[in-house]
């Protein structure tokens, strides 16, 4: 089920607890804002899941397989239930009915973006309407003018006599970008097979959570660096790595940065009397910090 919005800030505030040694007797800082935390370790955060994004991609894989499993029980008695005959429909109703499917209606035109034709026998698969060539979507919507061209037209109508794409046609509706992609995919054969659903983030077409989960967050993913490979590298303690990675963000709560968090009024090293307390400081230039690591 979809979690409630608010019971997923319950559980993130835990989360978040736990990460900086918190309790409700005694709050600590929180360094790193919650965002990052959940970027993943190559986009420069700690990998934590952002629940809401990963809840959602549970119930995509529900729907993913509403659409294409037709042996499970439970498919067929809510197809049967609801009087759906199409399983690929622009959008589902919202009457009467029950919680999961109400869920799934809500993400519906966010799973059928993501689904994709694999070609076949190209008789199942309108030419125009459907998605079957991968990160282009419908054809339909990449045509300026459809004066004169049949929209219903399958797929398997597209080839010339040899089995070859009918490219000429093709080229009088399409750019060539998109002509270069559709060569890429192999003609449909009367022998290849029916046309299968499968979901496009994937290499194999199986549907993964974790493809999922890395769609719904791709907008708020940092770019990669091979700095942040370092702490994934060390191998000791977890507590270090997270050390490590405090120090790569430039969060350790010096003296320099409680000035800036609006924590304190002094700068200055309370070990050696430093003027100026920031990470390099305590990690190399402190007088304190040469003598253990010498």
């Amino acid at each position: 089920m979809l979690i409630p919005k608010g019971l997923c800030d319950e559980i993130e505030a835990m989360v978040r607890q736990f990460i900086w040694s918190s309790t409700n007797a005694s709050k600590n800082i929180a360094l790193v804002n919650w965002e990052l935390i959940c970027q993943t370790n190559a986009h420069s955060g700690l990998g934590v899941k952002a629940l809401r994004d990963h809840n959602m991609s549970f119930i995509m894989k529900l729907g993913f397989k509403l659409v294409t499993d037709h042996s499970s029980l439970w498919v067929n008695v809510l197809w049967s239930k609801y009087g759906v005959q199409n399983r690929l429909l622009e959008s589902l109703s919202m009457g009467r009915c029950s919680f999961l499917w109400r869920f799934l209606s809500k993400i519906w035109p966010l799973i059928r973006e993501n689904l994709l034709w694999s070609v076949g026998n190209g008789r199942k698969i309108n030419c125009w309407k459907d998605s079957w060539v991968p990160k282009v979507g419908p054809l339909s919507k990449k045509i300026v003018c459809t004066t004169n061209l049949d929209m219903d037209c399958p797929l398997s109508d597209m080839v010339t006599e040899n089995g070859d794409w009918n490219l000429d046609f093709f080229r009088l509706w399409l750019s060539e970008d998109i002509i270069q992609k559709i060569v890429r995919i192999p003609p449909p054969q009367s022998n290849s097979g029916s046309d299968i659903i499968i979901w496009e983030e994937t290499t194999s077409g199986a549907f993964t959570v974790k493809s999922t989960y890395n769609k719904l967050r791709e907008d708020s993913w940092h770019i990669k660096e091979d700095v942040w490979k370092l702490p994934r590298k060390y191998i000791g303690p977890q507590r270090v790595k997270v050390f490590i990675w405090l120090i790569l963000k430039h969060r350790l709560l010096t003296n320099v940065e409680r000035i800036r968090r609006g924590l304190g009024s002094d700068t200055a090293c309370g070990t050696c009397g430093h003027h100026y307390e920031n990470i390099l400081h305590v990690l190399r230039d402190c007088r304190t910090a040469r003598k253990i690591w010498l």
